[in-house]
């Protein structure tokens, strides 16, 4: 079977999916994986250990074949969402929690993965931030509350924190879900600028603005992806934008790529990723392998064989950017039909199957990066061990493929 690549010049993108309701991948190129497990080490001053793994970046490998790798964690342990007086609420474990930066040191003699140390979030007030929602939003948020359903106040300043890269200042740059907004820190941990999506619809983006329309995100589907090359950030919603009038089509979706100049601090090119097959309803995570190229994670959330969990290798040069040729209306209204007949989406080929290749015992692999040419690694976001409303043993792995 040869394999697909996604492109306007393909008679329909979903040409790679059968038609019925198996879903039918096209072959990935064999790969060589391994696995090794983070000794996971408890959080000081609180009763659940360092996990929430939601993105990853190569740093450098040592002499003796180490590698050293930032991860970050997400907005801390919670349980699963309720409903109170008509609105979503959300429980946390532990609402002091502050989101920090993680370094990780594969130890290739040992085969595992330790913690070398941790950097938690501080605002440009040098205060530590917190994990709790927003009191107010351009996007919906949910409510924070205690284990046993109190109320809790929430945080202008909250972070829940799903995606990171590293200039070559060392700046962390950081993509979250409740606004949704991409924040800049320094390499210490202190917030330098934070991105926030515009307060209007088709109004002319100001500087350190983003389009309204990532505002239109659904709950806890913010920037799951965030990945720099020579002074842009180029990053993604984790599934298709609910804006109004959305199209019901369930072969096919878009989602969003951004594109953030640091330099001019402007908005400066947005593309469509196309999502294909039924299976599949969000990213994981992605890493830059030249300013029109990157690999991103596609899965659909659960484990085993019958799980999707694929990594594609994706080009960006003959995409239409939306920023200079702007449609009539939200690409997510249109019709496959129709959208393909007005813009030249990202082009697509598959790279891995991270199930054949073996990795498939987990719901989220949200972090991704590049070590060497074609060496990537992987980690999965554990959830703090979260499971079923309690804390438990829950693994983190990174795994090392090799193509």
């Amino acid at each position: 079977m040869k394999k697909c690549i996604l492109s306007l010049a393909a008679i329909s993108l979903l040409a790679c999916q059968s038609q019925s309701k198996k879903l039918t991948l096209p072959e990935a190129p064999q790969v060589t994986l391994t696995k090794a497990e983070v000794q996971l080490k408890p959080v000081e001053g609180f009763n659940f250990k360092w996990g929430g793994f939601s993105g990853l970046s190569f740093i450098k490998e040592e002499k003796n074949g180490d590698l050293l790798f930032w991860t970050l964690t997400d907005r801390g342990p919670n349980g699963a969402e309720f409903k109170r007086d008509k609105k979503v609420m959300r429980g946390f474990f532990s609402p002091n929690f502050t989101p920090s930066f993680i370094q990780l040191k594969y130890i290739k003699a040992e085969n595992k993965v330790v913690i070398v140390k941790t950097i938690p979030f501080h605002n440009s007030d040098n205060k530590p931030m917190s994990g709790l929602p927003p009191k107010e939003s351009i996007s919906k948020v949910e409510s924070p509350t205690d284990l046993i359903g109190t109320s809790l106040e929430q945080d202008n300043n909250g972070v829940d924190s799903e995606s990171m890269t590293v200039d070559e200042k060392n700046h962390f740059w950081v993509g979250e879900e409740y606004f949704p907004s991409i924040l800049e820190f320094d390499a210490k941990g202190k917030l330098v600028s934070r991105l926030f999506p515009a307060a209007q619809p088709n109004t002319a983006l100001k500087k350190n603005e983003i389009p309204n329309a990532f505002a239109h995100r659904g709950f806890n589907r913010g920037f799951e992806a965030i990945g720099y090359k020579n002074g842009k950030i180029f990053f993604m919603s984790q599934s298709p934008l609910k804006v109004p009038d959305v199209h019901k089509d369930k072969e096919f979706s878009v989602i969003r790529i951004g594109v953030f100049n640091t330099k001019t601090r402007m908005y400066e090119a947005e593309y469509l990723y196309p999502l294909t097959h039924r299976k599949v309803d969000k990213i994981g995570d992605l890493t830059m392998i030249s300013d029109t190229e990157f690999y991103v994670i596609e899965q659909n959330g659960e484990v085993g064989a019958d799980s999707v969990h694929l990594i594609y290798k994706v080009d960006l040069s003959k995409a239409t950017n939306l920023v200079k040729s702007p449609l009539e209306q939200n690409p997510e209204t249109y019709s496959q039909k129709d959208l393909l007949a007005k813009v030249t989406p990202v082009a697509k080929t598959l790279a891995v199957n991270l199930v054949k290749a073996g990795y498939n015992e987990f719901e989220k692999m949200e972090g991704l990066t590049i070590i060497n040419g074609k060496t990537l690694a992987i980690i999965n976001d554990n959830d703090f061990g979260v499971q079923d409303n309690k804390i438990t043993e829950r693994s983190a792995v990174l795994g090392i493929i090799a193509q």
